[in-house]
């Protein structure tokens, strides 16, 4: 995980908390598809 997280083209996390980083699921899949990758529960057709 910390490998695309930190990526400078990885969505901003909404929140940061002591345990850990908060992202909206839509923007991460939108960075996924973006960058031809699957998210569990995507279609991949």
């Amino acid at each position: 995980m910390y490998q695309l997280t930190s990526r400078d083209d990885f969505p901003e996390p909404v929140e940061r908390l002591a345990m850990g980083n908060v992202w909206r699921t839509d923007d991460v899949r939108k960075w996924a598809r973006d960058h031809d990758r699957v998210m569990p529960g995507d279609n991949p057709a």
